[in-house]
């Protein structure tokens, strides 16, 4: 691929744990400490690339969210310091949404996915909450734990988002994220649908519909796969500690990924000839272990390396869009056509 290459990195910021006590709700710090960290992430990217850095941060104001802390709109009322630097600096400030259910007869913890009423509950009052906090309707969208459904995505659609960055190519189908979480239904088999940013058919959202010209844009996550040692190790991994047993090694590019396999894939996406965008992924509570602290560094630093490094563009969902003429461009500091 050639001219510039727009990358979205996705910031999900949300409570440092899975596990949350309703009793004791505490602090975000891994969202105070990816705050301060975000300052030297811009400045690298804006001397690598001698461009404006713009991140994509999603913000958790679901359910659980309300139930621990009393308010969904938590985050943001919490830190509204940073809110308003992220408008200033022109980032993209969207919506991250677990579907956690609080079972009061067991006290723990439901991953319902399977539970449409609930699923449709819990988009509906996040959405809700963003616009009562952000003073807007919500347009960039990412679900917790891959997660994504026809029903859910008609429903995001027909509520006003733009753009979704929750789906994984080349996820295999799967029954819960963690093995020590109660849930129900399942991760999507994500096998087979595109890396490039699409308009899903309004009966498949796996599937782009050629004939469509509006509606919500998937814009998948980027993802590759990891060959030798490796990708061995990984899919031990997560045999042992998840209980997923993987046919192939996709890994997806989040910044604290292990050094090995992140290089891997850049490496291989990079030069791939279908290469439209990277998205990159990360979360809050990242920052809080030395280990995915140490990657990150390094990850970045590798990125940024990158002989094509001044073709890079890190951009809100819209301006990458925008950039790959897929969508009208953007006027000044983020403001919308």
């Amino acid at each position: 691929m050639g001219g510039k290459i727009p990358v979205v990195q996705c910031i999900d910021m949300e409570p440092d744990r899975r596990r949350l006590n309703p009793q004791r709700p505490l602090a975000w710090r891994g969202c105070e400490r990816t705050y301060e960290l975000s300052r030297l992430w811009r400045e690298q990217w804006e001397q690598a690339t001698g461009r404006p850095a713009h991140f994509s941060w999603y913000f958790r104001m679901d359910p659980q969210v309300e139930r621990v802390y009393g308010s969904a709109t938590w985050a943001v009322d919490r830190y509204p310091e940073m809110v308003e630097d992220f408008r200033r600096r022109g980032d993209e400030i969207g919506l991250h949404v677990h579907f956690y259910r609080w079972d009061p007869e067991r006290c723990h913890w439901v991953v319902d996915h399977g539970n449409t009423r609930w699923v449709e509950h819990c988009l509906a009052s996040s959405l809700a909450a963003f616009r009562q906090a952000l003073g807007r309707p919500c347009e960039s969208f990412r679900g917790g734990d891959a997660w994504m459904s026809q029903e859910a995505a008609a429903q995001l659609e027909a509520s006003g988002v733009r753009f979704d960055l929750t789906l994984e190519p080349g996820q295999e189908g799967y029954r819960g994220l963690r093995r020590w979480e109660r849930h129900s239904g399942w991760i999507p088999d994500l096998r087979g649908i595109p890396q490039r940013p699409y308009l899903p058919s309004q009966a498949n959202f796996k599937a782009p519909d050629p004939a469509r010209r509006e509606g919500m844009w998937m814009i998948p996550v980027s993802r590759g796969e990891a060959v030798g040692l490796p990708g061995l190790a990984f899919r031990l991994y997560r045999l042992l500690i998840h209980g997923v047993r993987l046919e192939r090694t996709w890994i997806t590019l989040y910044l604290f990924q292990e050094p090995l396999l992140f290089r891997q894939v850049v490496d291989r996406l990079l030069n791939s000839a279908e290469l439209s965008c990277l998205v990159l992924l990360s979360h809050s509570q990242a920052v809080l272990r030395p280990y995915f602290r140490r990657n990150i560094k390094k990850n970045l630093s590798y990125l940024l390396s990158r002989p094509r490094a001044k073709d890079f563009a890190l951009a809100t969902p819209q301006e990458a869009m925008a950039s790959l003429k897929i969508i009208p461009g953007v006027n000044g500091k983020g403001s919308r056509d």
